[in-house]
């Protein structure tokens, strides 16, 4: 998985210049957040005239194609340690130095993560508690079910042999998490009013996580989670009266079929008619069409405008949304592209995988010997 890159100093350029050669004024004590100033890349204008940090990153344009970047991104690790918020001024130096700052900026932060049950979440919040064992709060959104309440998808998650590789106390470690029921498919996330409104007030950081990689779900469930979900954690994130920083994590694979170099930056597709496509998908759950037909029409409409599966397609949409809806709110945003999630090489632990997806299933094969070769084309 990868993370934001810390922006270079622009040669020439004062702290808290942007662009244009204006500068944006920050009243101290006036934010939770650091000293901020714009970041290197265009600031897209909002609706209401106001602009937009943003920085996209992807290690890949598509399954086939590498996309150019400024810099190499080899491990977790490294990636972390330059996470930042893309307005907040820091010191460009490699090494403890940037590290450092990125745990004081964390220091006593409250941060909310959907998805917390997921294997990308889970990194994110070992991550995060690595680097800062200090924050304020990990506020989890996990949905209920007739087996598994919230709290008990946290325990779940804390008795996980990946935060139990922490060098904290238990106690302490408990102490940071809160359980939040609620369900990115509902309105305001299907949080109780008292508990979002405390969220609002107190949350700095918005780790948007959430997403359904199902190749075979149906068109309906895919939007709802994927387009809908990511939709509505932005209008959550423009709530928040103390917002930092929010982290909304897409996917490599949602340029869909493009061949060439890839800007890493957001992207519009103008033949793209989102609401068009959300109102298909619902129209058809409402008009009690066959699941399968369902799944089928995902499918279609993916392949119909360049992607290759439902997943990629409403992935894409969701970015497109979630881009359009912080640009309106003048929210700081990252957008984070990981590629294909396989096990870890050696942090936190080595062969940490959770479930078998993806490349695991030949992995487990070979190393079982029910694979004694495998066939490539010359």
């Amino acid at each position: 998985m990868a993370f934001l890159g810390e922006e270079e100093e622009v040669p020439g350029r004062h702290a808290g210049e942007t662009e244009g050669g204006g500068h944006e004024a920050i009243a101290a004590g006036s934010s939770p957040c650091a000293s901020r100033t714009s970041s290197r890349g265009t600031k897209p204008a909002s609706a209401s005239g106001a602009t937009t940090d943003m920085h996209v990153l992807s290690p890949l344009a598509s399954p086939e194609q590498q996309v150019e970047s400024g810099a190499c991104i080899e491990d977790l690790d490294a990636c972390f340690n330059n996470l930042v918020p893309l307005n907040m001024e820091i010191s460009t130096a490699a090494g403890p130095e940037g590290a450092n700052c990125i745990a004081d900026f964390l220091e006593d932060k409250h941060i909310i993560v959907t998805g917390g049950s997921g294997l990308c979440a889970k990194v994110v919040i070992h991550k995060l508690l690595s680097v800062q064992p200090h924050i304020g709060s990990l506020s989890l959104v996990l949905r209920s079910s007739s087996k598994m309440t919230a709290e008990d998808r946290l325990e779940e998650i804390i008795e996980s042999p990946l935060l139990q590789t922490l060098s904290m106390d238990q106690e302490l470690l408990r102490s940071k998490f809160k359980a939040v029921e609620g369900d990115l498919v509902e309105d305001n996330l299907g949080i109780e009013e008292s508990l979002r409104q405390d969220l609002q007030e107190r949350t700095n950081i918005v780790f948007s996580c959430a997403a359904s990689t199902d190749f075979d779900i149906t068109y309906d469930d895919a939007i709802k989670i994927n387009t809908l979900g990511a939709q509505k954690m932005v209008e959550f994130a423009s709530t928040c009266s103390n917002l930092c920083s929010m982290v909304h994590v897409s996917a490599a694979y949602v340029n869909g079929h493009v061949s060439g170099l890839v800007d890493e930056c957001t992207f519009a597709h103008n033949s793209i008619d989102v609401d068009y496509e959300i109102g298909l998908a619902l129209g058809a759950l409402e008009s009690n069409v066959d699941a399968m037909e369902r799944v089928e029409l995902g499918t279609e409409r993916a392949r119909l405008h360049g992607w290759n599966n439902t997943y990629t397609f409403t992935k894409s949409m969701g970015e497109m949304l979630v881009t359009q809806m912080t640009e309106k709110h003048g929210l700081p945003l990252s957008i984070l592209r990981p590629s294909i999630v396989t096990s870890a090489l050696e942090d936190p632990l080595p062969g940490w995988i959770e479930g078998c997806r993806m490349a695991d299933p030949i992995i487990m094969a070979y190393g079982q010997g029910k694979f004694s070769c495998f066939v490539s084309a010359r």
